[in-house]
Parts: C-alpha cells; sequence; structure tokens
C-alpha cells in the first residue's frame, strides 16, 4: 500500500514538472525585445514647378521703372544725344537746382509748390534723392534761359541701381509737381501730361487729397496757361467770350492748364 502511494506521488510530481515545462516551453519567459530601428528621416515633397502666372509677380519686382520719355527716333538709352553733363550741388525746391559751377536750373515743364507752401518740403526732398551730388545732363529746348537768369533744362539722371530717368517727369509722374507749359519749350509737353494724368489717376503726392469739384465749374482762357475759380481777380478784366469753361479742375488739368497761383483752385 505505501509502495502504491510512493509510485503515484512521484508520478504527480512528473507530471506537475512536465506541465511546468511546456507552460515555459509556449510562453511563460519574456521574449526578447527586437533591436531599436532608426526612423528615416522625411524627405520634403519636390516643389511644383513654377508656373507663368507664379512667376510673374517676382519678374514684375524685378522689372525697373519704365522710362518715361520715349523720343521718336530709337536711342540705346534715355538720355539724348547732345545733352551737355553737370554735377548738382544743391537743390533749392522742387524744379529748380544748382550746379557745381554756379549755375541754376529750372526744370522745364513743371511747376512745384514754392516755399511756404503745403508739400515743398516733400517735393524738395524728392527732388535730392534723384539727383543731390550726382552727375546729371541737360537738355535745352528753345528758350534755354528766364527772366532770372536761369537755365532752362529737361534734367537726366542715371541712377545706381535703377534706370535712367527725365527728373521732371518723374518728379510730375510721382505727383510733386503740376504741368507748367510756357512756350515755345513745349517739347515734351505730351509726355509730361501723360506723367501728370497718371499721378492724379493713382492719387499721388500732391492729388491724393485735392478736390476736382470745390467748384461747380472753373475757367481758362485760350492764351493763357491757368485755369481759374470763376470769381478769381486775375480773369476780372477778360471779355466772357475768351473764357473757355472746365466742368472740373480734371478737365482743366487734362488740357494742359495749371492751378491759378492766386485763385489756388
Amino acid at each position: 500500500m505505501r509502495k502504491t502511494r510512493t509510485t503515484a506521488v512521484s508520478i504527480a510530481t512528473i507530471l506537475l514538472a512536465l506541465a511546468a515545462l511546456i507552460v515555459y516551453a509556449l510562453g511563460g519567459r519574456s521574449r526578447p525585445a527586437p533591436p531599436p530601428t532608426t526612423p528615416k528621416p522625411l524627405t520634403p515633397a519636390p516643389a511644383p514647378a513654377p508656373t507663368p502666372e507664379s512667376k510673374a509677380p517676382v519678374e514684375a519686382a524685378r522689372q525697373p521703372s519704365r522710362p518715361l520719355l520715349k523720343f521718336k527716333t530709337p536711342a540705346p538709352s534715355i538720355i539724348p544725344a547732345g545733352a551737355r553733363p553737370a554735377r548738382v550741388q544743391r537743390v533749392t525746391d522742387g524744379d529748380t537746382i544748382v550746379l557745381e559751377d554756379g549755375r541754376r536750373v529750372r526744370y522745364i515743364g513743371i511747376d512745384s509748390p514754392e516755399r511756404n507752401d503745403p508739400l515743398y518740403e516733400q517735393g524738395k526732398r524728392f527732388n535730392e534723392s534723384l539727383v543731390l551730388n550726382r552727375p546729371v545732363y541737360l537738355e535745352l529746348d528753345v528758350q534755354q534761359t528766364d527772366p532770372y537768369d536761369r537755365l532752362l533744362a529737361y534734367v537726366y539722371v542715371r541712377l545706381e541701381d535703377g534706370p535712367e530717368l527725365c527728373v521732371n517727369a518723374e518728379i510730375l509722374r510721382q505727383g510733386w509737381a503740376r504741368l507748367y507749359t510756357f512756350p515755345p519749350n513745349v517739347k515734351h509737353v505730351e509726355t509730361f501730361g501723360l506723367c501728370q494724368k497718371e499721378a492724379i489717376d493713382e492719387r499721388r503726392g500732391m492729388w491724393k487729397n485735392y478736390v476736382f469739384d470745390s467748384e461747380t465749374y472753373f475757367v481758362g482762357t485760350r492764351n493763357g496757361r491757368a485755369y481759374h475759380r470763376p470769381d478769381c481777380r486775375m480773369i476780372a478784366g477778360v471779355r466772357p467770350e475768351t473764357l473757355i469753361k472746365y466742368a472740373d479742375a480734371r478737365q482743366a488739368l487734362e488740357a494742359h492748364k495749371s492751378p491759378c497761383r492766386a485763385c489756388k483752385p
């Protein structure tokens, strides 16, 4: 009887040991962790090829300002052949400079605000930004001096980081002067008129807050250079049949008339 119990205990012990081995073999022990892997860097997606539309703003930004005077005869530069070289020593205002040799030069075809007038300083500073201490080139017209012994000229400059410019035209185009025609010096009056129109349309400079219909109408004369308010003292003695009526200031400006300095329309 004792031998039978001993045999049973031995068999049970063996079975328990086998069961333990089976459990161990089937996963009772933890499996080793897989070796670490290094993540691959992300490769950015290739940028789409630029289209003509996407390139346009960049190319436009790189384009220099367009020349303002286009002459009938094509030339390699905007500076006319025969223009006289000089150098600017001082800027008096928006339309007058002093050269190194002491000569004073009045720009043809434009009229900037006078000292103590609104926007005088802005016009002078813009003129300085173009020509002060720079070499310039002077183109003359029919009448070469004015009653104040100033040389009358179209002034050109070659900027270091930009195009060649006609200074008279650029000042007009940026709105820091008005068109001021004075025959016989009218060589570029049509181009100057377009420059002023651009400044008015874009509301630049002096035209930013200008009121074109401050009167019900404005008047001028056939041979006069200015337009006036209807009650201006400058036209008090003018015969009515010689007056020209303008619906607003814009119409007068497009006819190449300048605001009267007396009534200041």
